[in-house]
């Protein structure tokens, strides 16, 4: 197989791999478009979330303890910093 590969025309070769690297790169913008999108989701959420959480409270004053405590646990979890990779991906897609 790789033989026969070998065998083909340079051009052809030379157009395959630029058409290669095009998709590659337009599918890996297509990704990193679907994690900003995912990104701004979870921030509006959070918000409303929040926004329910407050609203709970003034019903179920309990609720704000139980809330603070897992919050606090929640935020130790939170510690996790972004993978590089990620945060590089990011960055190139927002500077293109």
């Amino acid at each position: 197989m790789i033989e026969l590969v070998r065998k083909l025309p340079a051009p052809f070769l030379e157009q395959v791999s630029v058409s290669v690297a095009k998709e590659l790169k337009r599918k890996r913008a297509e990704l990193l478009g679907e994690v900003e999108d995912l990104v701004l989701r979870i921030k509006a959420n959070n918000k409303q979330a929040s926004a329910i959480n407050q609203l709970i409270a003034i019903y179920d004053p309990a609720h704000k303890q139980s809330l603070t405590l897992r919050m606090e646990h929640k935020q130790s979890r939170q510690a996790i910093p972004i993978p590089p990779k990620l945060k590089q991906l990011q960055q190139e897609r927002s500077n293109p």
